[in-house]
């Protein structure tokens, strides 16, 4: 197995990113078994415990380690059969978007009290990591710079739908909306400093105004990088 976790805050290029890695191998391997799973099976099937106050921290590394579970699933069956320890067209990819430090970002932001690291917290992320990366996880930040950010999170409104709009609105002025989302990347970043030793990300930082070429060539970067045969 090899894959790719995606993490950025709205506006990072995550959904693009992630969109331009299934055309590339749908294209250029065909015959490799793939998964491209998307945040609304990683996050947003939570967001309605998040919305409502009652999303844990056990709640949250329960879900995903159900999810590394699917994974593990498929490394079994591998290993199990005539194709154990074969490369090429036998290898499963692996395409994740959002992970665990969206969800941590998202709910100390919100309320600090909601994830408060405690060894045997350390323990079980430490745990959930070692799982994916058994399964050939890694994790790639992006990470916006903090002169981008404004360009980066207002211009999604001219590409989301309606519903989304609004949902910026109700956060306020664009002032306050760019505020929110630098306070959830720093609150990101700040955890991603506190794990790395867990986590051990790989950092890519997105700049104002890209074009989709410069997604593109990240992608490709990603790609070569992380998935290549």
């Amino acid at each position: 197995m090899k894959g790719i976790i995606l993490e950025g805050v709205t506006g990072s290029g995550k959904t693009r990113i992630f969109g331009h890695l299934q055309r590339m191998l749908t294209a250029e391997r065909p015959s490799n078994t793939k998964i491209f799973l998307s945040e609304h099976y990683t996050e947003r099937v939570l967001e309605h415990q998040r919305e409502s106050g009652t999303l844990t921290s056990a709640m949250v590394l329960d879900h995903l380690q159900r999810m590394i579970g699917m994974f593990e699933s498929l490394r079994s069956a591998k290993v199990a059969s005539k194709f154990s320890g074969r490369g090429g067209n036998a290898t499963v990819l692996l395409i994740v978007e959002r992970f665990l430090l969206g969800q941590v970002a998202l709910m100390s932001t919100s309320d600090p009290s909601s994830w408060c690291v405690s060894p045997p917290l350390v323990d079980a992320i430490a745990a959930l990591y070692r799982r994916a990366d058994a399964c050939g996880l890694r994790t790639v930040v992006l990470r916006i710079a903090p002169d981008a950010m404004r360009d980066r999170v207002l211009s999604t409104r001219g590409y989301r739908n309606a519903a989304w709009c609004d949902y910026l609105a109700s956060q306020g002025d664009d002032d306050a909306i760019v505020a929110r989302y630098t306070a959830l990347q720093n609150t990101m970043l700040e955890h991603c400093r506190s794990l790395e030793a867990i986590v051990q990300p790989t950092f890519t930082e997105i700049g104002a105004d890209w074009e989709d070429d410069k997604y593109v060539a990240v992608a490709n970067d990603l790609k070569c990088r992380f998935l290549s045969p």
